[in-house]
């Protein structure tokens, strides 16, 4: 018995006895025990089901006690008689056949009515009540009574292990542009059998946000009559495996909620990552995890579940096992165009401005939208939209600028481009800057010679920045050929720093091999590396992730391997590449540039007609013939870079020795100048026909930079202000000052 059981059998007791004092009585008789028993709930509850009078029974009662008591010496107290003991007795039988452990108020009324040659059983018969009756009432009562605890068990244990979206809704977003969806949710659990529902859609489209906009719904009676009067509730996995310790334990709790569940048929219960169901509470296969355990039940339509998860787990889980599969009817979630991604926007952004004491207005509730959905690749709309506005908003909540309440459209770029890693002058179009109108003239400083090829560059970026590029290809893609050393890559270089981009530069003689394509885009299935992240993912896709806005280099893409050049027809039409893993990276920000020999040689032969040219034709040829029609359609452009004369190459030196110059100036604080005649001899030992500029380099390193270190590091104190270059004997020469 608990204690309150006790209490209650002791307090009747006490009454009984207290009744006995005050009419003087020496014995405790089963009227006595009646007169208490009157004052109990339960019993009190039972006569009114007669329509009897209570205080009409207590009177009858206290005027027999008065009448007929045995009076004895007062001081002694009053004694149980043998037909109280038997009263009691009869009642704790009772309590045991009925299969309770404790004996309650409504046994001992049971067993006073079965006395039927007291006082007690012949008033309370007076009044047409048996002992039968009282029994019924006394069944229906504990009836009410089980349905009421076992309703409160079932509540207490979906308390316990799921979460009341009905009740957490209040705080949801509206359900915005999902009408679709929703209707073959609700047509799925209307269903007589296989009335599961297993959404399925990429991270962030809103999944998760459907279910809680059904369960608003719900609460707010706007839904089929199917639906009306349903509860939604989220099961919490992790609490229904904590603490299962002992097998068993997991499998007794899942029985207990499938139980509840298809008690109660106004339940709809919600598993998000449906997935992880696959292997849950499993003790390395010893026991059957949840997803064997519901399996008995999903089919009958007993249940009524909703699942979530991504394509990407349902396949790798979910869609290998069959049982499980067959048993859901699948409802794919998209991704909202543009347009609805907006309205979702606008229809739930008070929360966020309540929250953060801000104002976000339109022009940035559209920005935020558009720019998310061009730059922000690793989350979709509407989520991404939704994560760059809290964003903003609790960056101005952590800089406490009281004068910065209105979040604009300048504050969604600043985020926008630090989770994208793009320059935020890069983002949106030209039109809101200037940045780019001096790209030919800066590249023109350090690439001499190659206007037409320039141009042509400048040009793919300004329709670009212009907003009229196609939105799912890079910024441009570019084939340069031409002879080595006439400034290739050093285009690329400039370009990269004129943009502000990163250059990404890949030597495409390291791959050569088939099997070298693993080190781009990671190691296939099967292989080492292939379920391992970092490395594994691949060099391009990692870097991709990291700068996706950059130029890509492809250096001599002739000697790559065919199926190297694969994977650049991937970004050159679609702008993603995608690992063997499933990963993917974005490279629709990127500018891809590849660069060839191809033909070089033969173009340099001479020319029919007079003189010495260069043979574009030559080299036209030779790109047709190496690479397929499908990669050739992909590019923008093939430029061709022209072979360097003398003159370009004077302009060369004059740059190299300026950079020196800089260079000189800023670590040693010495002044370095320098002849004509030193600039023509540099420009004749500098260049070659087969190596273009390319010896230029060494030539300074090895006749101008060798012996001015010497001079700086052993000056012997001498402080040196200038340094000219000069010719001497047809030899550059330094002179010291």
């Amino acid at each position: 018995m608990s204690k309150k059981q006790v209490q209650k059998i002791n307090n009747i007791i006490e009454g009984a006895t207290k009744a006995a004092k005050r009419t003087a009585s020496s014995y405790v008789t089963v009227e006595h025990l009646l007169y208490a028993l009157i004052d109990d709930e339960e019993v009190n509850a039972i006569l009114h089901e007669f329509e009897l009078d209570t205080n009409h029974l207590k009177d009858l009662l206290n005027e027999y006690l008065l009448t007929n008591r045995v009076e004895d010496d007062p001081r002694t107290p009053p004694s149980k008689t043998l037909v109280l003991e038997r009263t009691f007795n009869r009642a704790f039988t009772q309590t045991i056949f009925a299969g309770r452990k404790s004996l309650e108020p409504r046994d001992l009324f049971v067993s006073i009515m079965s006395e039927k040659n007291t006082p007690a059983y012949t008033i309370l018969n007076a009044f047409n009540i048996s002992r039968d009756q009282v029994i019924g009432k006394f069944k229906e009562i504990e009836q009410g009574q089980q349905e009421v605890q076992k309703a409160e068990k079932q509540e207490e244990l979906l308390q316990q292990f799921c979460i009341n979206l009905n009740e957490e809704c209040q705080s949801s977003n509206e359900l915005i542009g999902r009408d679709a969806e929703l209707f073959d949710v609700s047509q799925t659990l209307a269903r007589r059998k296989k009335n599961n529902v297993m959404l399925l859609g990429e991270a962030g489209v809103g999944k998760t946000a459907i279910v809680e906009g059904l369960a608003k719904l719900i609460t707010e009676d706007n839904v089929p009559n199917i639906l009306k009067n349903m509860t939604v509730w989220q099961l919490n996995m992790s609490a229904l495996l904590a603490g299962t310790r002992y097998r068993g334990d997991f499998e007794e709790r899942v029985q207990d909620l499938i139980g509840i569940l298809k008690d109660r048929q106004d339940i709809i219960l919600f598993i998000d990552e449906i997935h992880t169901i696959m292997g849950a509470g499993s003790a390395g296969g010893q026991s059957p995890d949840l997803a064997n355990l519901i399996k008995p039940v999903l089919e009958s339509g007993s249940l009524k579940i909703i699942g979530a998860t991504t394509w990407d787990e349902y396949r790798s889980t979910v869609e290998k096992d069959t049982a499980i599969n067959r048993r859901f009817n699948t409802v794919e979630i998209v991704e909202p165009d543009v347009t609805t991604a907006k309205d979702i926007v606008k229809g739930n952004i008070n929360p966020y401005e309540l929250h953060h004491h801000v104002v976000y207005n339109p022009e940035a509730v559209n920005a935020v939208v558009e720019l998310a959905k061009d730059h922000v690749h690793a989350k979709q709309l509407p989520d991404s939209a939704f994560d760059v506005l809290d964003r903003a908003g609790a960056r101005q909540k952590v800089l406490e600028d009281k004068e910065h309440w209105e979040i604009t459209k300048d504050d969604i770029k600043y985020e926008i481009s630090k989770m994208s890693n793009i320059p935020v002058e890069l983002l949106g179009k030209a039109k809101e800057n200037n940045d780019y109108v001096d790209i030919e003239v800066n590249i023109g400083k350090k690439v001499f010679g190659q206007d037409e090829a320039i141009t042509k560059l400048a040009d793919s970026v300004y329709i670009a920045q212009s907003g009229l590029k196609e939105l799912t290809k890079p910024i441009g893609n570019y084939l340069f050929t031409g002879p080595t050393g006439v400034g290739k890559t050093e285009t690329c270089k400039t370009l990269a720093e004129a943009l502000g981009m990163k250059l990404l530069r890949y030597d495409m003689s390291e791959y050569q091999e088939r099997h070298s394509v693993s080190r781009l885009i990671g190691a296939p299935p099967g292989y080492m590396g292939y379920d391992e992240g970092g490395a594994g993912s691949g060099e391009l896709i990692n870097k991709l992730k990291e700068t996706p806005n950059a130029v890509l280099l492809f250096d001599e893409v002739e000697k790559a391997n065919p199926d190297v050049l694969n994977i650049l027809l991937q970004i050159m039409d679609n702008g993603i590449v995608t690992g063997s893993n499933g990963q993917t990276a974005n490279a629709r920000n990127a500018i891809v540039i590849m660069t060839s020999n191809l033909g070089a040689a033969d173009a340099e032969k001479r020319v029919i007609g007079f003189g010495q040219g260069y043979n574009d034709s030559a080299q036209e040829e030779a790109v047709k013939k190496h690479f397929a029609p499908e990669f050739r359609n992909r590019l923008d452009a093939v430029i061709i870079f022209k072979k360097l004369d003398k003159k370009i190459i004077k302009h060369i030196a004059k740059r190299l020795l300026t950079e020196l110059q800089h260079q000189v100036n800023a670590v040693q604080g010495v002044g370095f100048s320098w002849s004509k005649e030193a600039i023509d001899l540099l420009a004749k030992e500098g260049f070659s026909e087969t190596m273009g500029a390319r010896p230029m380099k060494r030539v300074i390193n090895e006749q101008i930079k060798r012996p001015l270190a010497r001079r700086v590091l052993f000056n012997k104190g001498e402080k040196l202000k200038v340094v000219n270059l000069v010719t001497v004997e047809n030899k550059l020469e330094l002179e010291f000052e």
